[in-house]
């Protein structure tokens, strides 16, 4: 009667890596959701209960990428496969990253544990924390904007004083910890809902908890030698609709470009795509910043430490008043002005009050400005 279910008597086709893991993640203390388990059936009998079933379709890349609990302690992580063979330095680059916590300047996610694969032995599945993307739910006001993004600033100054370009910010891989912000939890694919699917997830504001923010999906990522210029390749543009090119993707010649240009450029459409700094009035005061962010000459663009100053200094400038404003489109409404006052009449700080937004402790050093400036004469010449 439905053709389309056919496949829904087992895990997914795509999914079932998860499946073949089940026994052996079970047994190395993570426990995946029923649908991955072997033999499992759905009770769904349309495309509608599957869609709201909480053993439905996931919301991430379920080939490669699954919710599972830690069963010691019940907390919820994500397991993520990742291959060993090949040019990507995403494991590696990630351990590293990890034997820096004690910085808090590094906002890089976590590996809390690395597991071999019993069926191949060039995949890793690597444990991280569960963690929710940066805008969602959106923000209550410039104040929680401002905090957002001076971590992620602060975060990529922090890769690049490592020589590490990510080469693939946008805003599906920024994340917070939202263990705070969402005190009882949701559910892992359907994260409107709560972990019985009884009902909907409650979340309080940022300003009541000011959470931390990450960097994730480090596949992309390349650590580079400080003693050359690191030029890498692009590939030719993969459609005709302009605005999502980079100037440096212009034609369909690969064409040779410095990665640490492209890292600031992703930055500043995010803050324009995601945010709605050029069209929201509250966060326009960042639209200058932004723009000079998206140069089209890559070599015009400001470094991660000329970004991260400009945006203190702009911060400054606003009052409390200004602070308190809606910080998004979307919670422009009655109801942050009713939480807006509630915040005045009880004296909650707009910003949090133990964060230096300025300290520059891992600033780039200006004798490596062409490191993260240069770019090819001939950028065709490849």
């Amino acid at each position: 009667m439905y053709p389309h279910l056919l496949l829904t008597s087992m895990a997914d086709e795509y999914e079932k890596t998860w499946t073949l893991h089940y026994e052996f993640l079970h047994d190395q203390g993570y426990q995946l959701r029923d649908k991955f388990k072997p033999g499992w059936q759905p009770t769904w009998k349309t495309p509608l209960e599957r869609e709201y079933d909480p053993n439905g379709p996931s919301t991430f890349n379920p080939s490669t990428i699954v919710d599972a609990t830690k069963i010691s302690d019940n907390k919820p992580v994500m397991l993520k496969k990742i291959l060993t063979t090949g040019p990507d330095q995403e494991l590696t680059i990630a351990l590293y990253l990890t034997s820096l916590l004690e910085h808090s300047e590094n906002h890089a996610v976590p590996i809390l544990d690395v597991l071999q694969s019993p069926h191949s032995e060039d995949v890793k599945l690597v444990v991280m924390p569960r963690l929710r993307l940066f805008s969602d739910p959106p923000f209550d006001t410039v104040g929680e904007f401002i905090d957002a993004f001076r971590q992620i600033f602060e975060g990529v100054e922090f890769l690049h004083k490592h020589f590490i370009a990510h080469r693939d910010l946008h805003g599906g891989n920024i994340m917070l910890d939202y263990t705070r912000l969402y005190p009882h939890g949701f559910h892992p694919t359907l994260e409107f809902m709560t972990l019985d699917f009884k009902g909907f997830a409650k979340h309080t504001t940022r300003t009541r908890c000011w959470p931390r923010y990450y960097l994730i999906d480090f596949g992309r990522s390349r650590r580079y030698s400080p003693d050359a210029v690191p030029f890498e390749v692009t590939v030719p543009p993969l459609n005709s609709n302009r605005k999502t090119l980079l100037p440096e993707q212009g034609g369909n010649t690969p064409r040779r470009y410095n990665p640490f240009p492209v890292d600031i450029f992703r930055l500043g459409h995010m803050l324009t795509s995601h945010c709605a700094v050029d069209t929201f009035p509250p966060l326009q005061f960042v639209l200058p910043l932004a723009q000079e962010m998206m140069a089209q000459d890559p070599s015009s663009r400001p470094t991660i430490t000329d970004v991260r100053r400009r945006f203190a200094n702009l911060c400054r400038c606003l009052t409390k008043e200004q602070l308190r404003l809606p910080g998004s489109p979307d919670s422009d409404d009655i109801m942050q002005r009713i939480r807006r006052l509630r915040h005045i009449l009880t004296w909650t700080a707009p910003l949090p009050r133990d964060k230096d937004f300025n300290s520059g402790r891992f600033a780039l050093d200006d004798t490596h400005r062409p490191f993260y400036t240069s770019v090819p004469s001939d950028s065709t010449d490849v």
